[in-house]
């Protein structure tokens, strides 16, 4: 079932959940090594906040609720268009959702 940008906010901020990119840019294979791994996730402001194991933290801004698809197994964030920064352009990850009663929870 889709979940809203309300909802992904809720979930981020319980800090229920981990996720790990499996694909990029439409690519399965190619991850970038700096974006293989299970992060925490969490919200700050307007931001998706990731957080290795390492404790290393990125960022990815979400603009708009059409800038993601989010249900419970799964997290895809969009480019959004050039001249209409509300529509979906070329995703660009896909994220696998693991959630905290399935894991050993990383400090971070």
């Amino acid at each position: 079932m889709k979940k809203t940008l309300s909802q992904l906010k809720k979930d981020a901020k319980s800090k229920e959940f981990q996720v790990k990119v499996i694909e990029f840019y439409g690519d399965k294979e190619a991850i970038p090594d700096k974006l293989q791994g299970w992060r925490n996730l969490s919200w700050q402001g307007n931001r998706l906040k990731f957080i290795r194991s390492d404790g290393a933290e990125s960022y990815e801004q979400i603009n708009h609720s059409n800038l993601i698809d989010y249900d419970d197994n799964i997290l895809s964030l969009y480019n959004s268009l050039p001249n209409s920064p509300k529509e979906k352009g070329q995703k660009i990850l896909v994220y696998e959702i693991r959630r905290r009663a399935k894991l050993a929870w990383i400090q971070a």
